[in-house]
């Protein structure tokens, strides 16, 4: 960003459109020169950015604040400047090749206050709001600029260290199985009292739990069919309590009401067992191993344990009245591949390939499966067959329930998690464990390292020529 460029990190965000960074000025660790602990850089790696150090920065003197749907809220100014991406493969209407990509007087907004650590890369729908009169949804520049055709992506995770940002195209290698379209799923705006297609938002019709031998346990949602945001920044997905309960049953997860978590032995991992999501006719399988994390105490030092002395892991699915609407995060997007139209409000979905995918910077085009995206054609896409929309509303009433089956209740005690239904006789200890001897949880957004937190590490530009 900016003249000199400054190294960022800005973390993928599909469930808005805009370009975002953190003001260095705003953060007090670098306005005094002094390098973080923790958290973020100042200068590179995290996405701090000090715009006094950019010749070509513009303030357009137009202060916003922002609050997304999963409720990230950004304050800070208008501004335009250079956007350039240093690892990109691009082919132009010509078919010249190139090996970065730049986009000049992009507006952006220079965050002095955020929910979260670092910006974002927006690229969903434009929203119909007060910024109509700036130029700030990053797809629809570069389809201005003749780049892509149309304001489309794909997303493709090959492993904890690659994944691959497609704009304006798809690809066949990176995926297996079908590859099912849907409308995006309407969401009720309260705000603005009215239906809206702005989100990537799709019909979740059950789960699956499946075993290394075939056997399948299937869990079916509430109302037969549960709208679901696809939300890249979430750490954990968010079902209703229900389907929560149903799937801790069949994982033997146990639920601590002390510190609000599922807690599961994380040698769960052995049974190379996995969830499947089905949307309609199309299932993505998720392997146990990416639905948990480990379970610290809240020193950070060691690990939780249960009364047996097996490691204990939190289970990356929690009742979804956090935000009284369901979401999928980047546990199950390390399994998926989508691809977004935002011009006709398609997204399609499929398995993810795994294995060695990632499209290499060879001298030619024709060696990988690729195809552009046109507004309401995404290409080797098939039709689903749902046959209704199914609305996505913010529910209040989507608390959670005091009546825990105690069945699958645990106590934690000096960083030994208890099950069964007996409870420790000391309740002073009880106390003080939830409070300093319990479980480090993670944060609800991507604040480390995942690669599904940041700029994918390669990115590819599908132009109008591979129409041609």
């Amino acid at each position: 960003m900016g003249t000199p460029p400054q190294e960022l990190s800005l973390r993928i965000d599909i469930a808005q459109p805009y370009v975002w960074t953190r003001s260095r000025q705003s953060l007090p660790v670098c306005a005094n020169g002094q390098t973080p602990n923790n958290t973020f850089e100042c200068d590179s790696g995290i996405g701090a950015f000090n715009q006094s150090a950019s010749s070509s920065y513009y303030d357009e003197n137009n202060w916003q604040r922002l609050i997304f749907l999963d409720y990230v809220w950004v304050n800070g100014t208008m501004s335009q400047d250079t956007l350039a991406f240093d690892q990109a493969f691009n082919v132009d209407i010509n078919g010249s090749e190139t090996r970065n990509l730049t986009v000049n007087e992009i507006n952006f907004i220079n965050a002095n206050d955020s929910r979260v650590p670092m910006g974002g890369l927006g690229l969903s729908s434009k929203f119909d709001d007060s910024n109509n009169d700036y130029n700030t949804n990053f797809l629809d520049i570069l389809k201005d600029q003749h780049v892509i055709n149309s304001s489309s992506f794909s997303l493709y995770h090959k492993d904890d260290s690659s994944a691959d940002l497609m704009l304006g195209g798809v690809n066949q290698d990176y995926y297996v199985g079908d590859f099912v379209v849907f409308d995006k799923q309407p969401y009720w705006d309260n705000r603005e009292n009215k239906l809206v297609n702005d989100y990537p938002i799709l019909p979740l019709s059950s789960l699956m739990v499946s075993n290394a031998r075939g056997q399948t346990a299937y869990i079916s949602t509430s109302n037969n069919t549960e709208p679901v945001l696809i939300d890249t920044r979430s750490s954990y997905n968010y079902l209703p309590y229900s389907m929560v309960v149903a799937l801790a049953v069949q994982l033997n997860a146990f639920y601590s009401n002390d510190i609000d978590v599922w807690l599961l032995k994380c040698s769960i991992t052995n049974l190379n067992a996995t969830i499947g999501f089905q949307f309609g006719n199309v299932t993505v399988n998720v392997p146990i191993d990416e639905m948990i994390n480990p379970a610290y105490t809240s020193s950070g030092n060691e690990t939780l344990v249960f009364d047996d002395g097996e490691e204990a892991c939190l289970l990356l699915v929690t009742p979804n009245y956090y935000f009284g609407y369901s979401v999928l995060g980047s546990p199950f997007f390390k399994s998926a591949y989508i691809a977004v139209d935002n011009e006709a409000n398609k997204i399609a979905i499929a398995q993810a390939a795994k294995g060695n995918h990632t499209r290499e910077q060879s001298s030619t085009t024709t060696d990988f499966a690729a195809s552009a995206i046109s507004s309401g054609h995404i290409p080797f896409a098939s039709p689903n067959n749902i046959t209704q929309l199914y609305t996505m509303r913010f529910d209040q009433s989507s608390i959670k329930s005091s009546a825990q089956p105690d069945m699958v209740t645990v106590s934690i005690t000096n960083g030994e998690v208890f099950t069964g239904r007996v409870q420790p006789s000391n309740s002073s200890s009880m106390s003080s464990s939830a409070s300093g001897g319990g479980v480090q949880l993670n944060n609800h957004y991507n604040n480390g390292n995942s690669v599904l937190g940041y700029v994918f590490s390669f990115i590819t530009v599908v132009g109008l020529g591979i129409l041609l």
